[in-house]
């Protein structure tokens, strides 16, 4: 019986050194969540920005194509009229 009474106290002390390692741990896991959340959410934020540059890149060269196909086709009616078109269309 005097084992166990002498058992008890060391027991206590490992019970109570396992529970402040859980709580450390515990802790560093909400602080590498906060970090992961962070992280995603630049990554979104840059992988927005990135779609928005991309739309607009989309846009102006959709404007420029047809700008060009309308000054083809001025300089075709002007080369029709001159007599010296080639129609490429």
């Amino acid at each position: 019986m005097e084992n166990k009474i002498f058992e008890f106290p060391q027991t206590s002390q490992a019970i109570s050194a396992l529970s402040a390692d859980i709580v450390k741990v515990i802790s560093a896991l909400k602080a590498q969540r906060v970090d992961a959340e962070t992280t995603m959410q630049q990554y979104k934020n840059s992988l927005k920005e990135k779609d928005n540059a991309l739309e607009a890149l989309q846009q102006s060269s959709v404007a420029i194509l047809e700008n060009l196909d309308g000054v083809i086709s001025q300089l075709d009616k002007v080369l029709e009229k001159d007599g010296t078109s080639n129609n490429n269309n």
